[in-house]
């Protein structure tokens, strides 16, 4: 997915040298697009949302930064920092849930892949963490 996104990358970078730039704007917002659907669609996996986050940034930092990006007024630069910022959440979720996984039971692994299965992967992190960080 990521290997995607950089090609499309260097198609957005081919286009500019040709002094195509609407084609080029074009590929980077697919890029950005078919990264935020990847991370989006994942269930909640938390892996596959890194994933889709990288793709989507690596499509980001081919933009101009400053570039308005949306229809909310906000910037290329306000959207790659709100993706990193949730980047950042998933990996706290996964490095502080880890080490707590090996102290459940049988019955809170039930119930926890339950949760993966309704919620998503961050929401069963969350209620991992909730439950038995505390200890």
């Amino acid at each position: 997915m990521k290997d995607l996104s950089v090609n499309l990358v260097d198609l957005a970078k081919s286009y500019q040298q040709t002094g195509d730039q609407a084609s080029a704007d074009a590929v980077l917002k697919i890029a950005a697009n078919l990264g935020q659907r990847y991370s989006s669609s994942s269930g909640g996996n938390g892996l596959n949302q890194l994933v889709g986050m990288a793709a989507e940034a690596v499509a980001f930092y081919g933009m101009d930064l400053n570039s308005p990006y949306g229809s909310n007024g906000q910037t290329v630069q306000d959207h790659l920092n709100q993706l990193m910022q949730q980047r950042r959440a998933i990996r706290g979720f996964y490095q502080q849930a880890v080490p707590l996984l090996g102290t459940m039971s049988e019955q809170d692994w039930s119930s926890y892949s339950d949760r993966v299965q309704m919620f998503g992967e961050s929401a069963a992190l969350q209620w991992v963490l909730g439950r038995f960080g505390q200890k």
